[in-house]
């Protein structure tokens, strides 16, 4: 039996399987980071015993309580009193 090396075209299949689980690799890390992120700000916001937002929902929420705080620094700021009000978007 001879050793032979293997073909450049079997050679460069497995070079690009391997980049390819490697980008998918990274891919599933950076996924999971997001995830994680998003589930860290989840905590902070307030929501109903078991109700689960999409992420859109979620970033939609996320924008209403920013836009809220700016208003009670705007009218904190201005010595204005003020109401806070929870709104709750629906899933798309």
């Amino acid at each position: 039996m001879s050793d032979r090396a293997a073909s450049p075209s079997s050679h460069m299949e497995q070079e690009k399987r391997i980049r390819r689980e490697i980008a998918n690799s990274n891919e599933r890390r950076r996924m999971q980071s997001i995830n994680a992120g998003f589930q860290s700000l989840r905590t902070l916001l307030p929501h109903h015993e078991g109700e689960k937002l999409s992420k859109v929902s979620f970033n939609f929420e996320i924008k209403l309580s920013e836009m809220n705080l700016t208003q009670i620094l705007v009218r904190t700021v201005k010595g204005d009193s003020f109401v806070i009000k929870k709104t709750h978007l629906v899933s798309p």
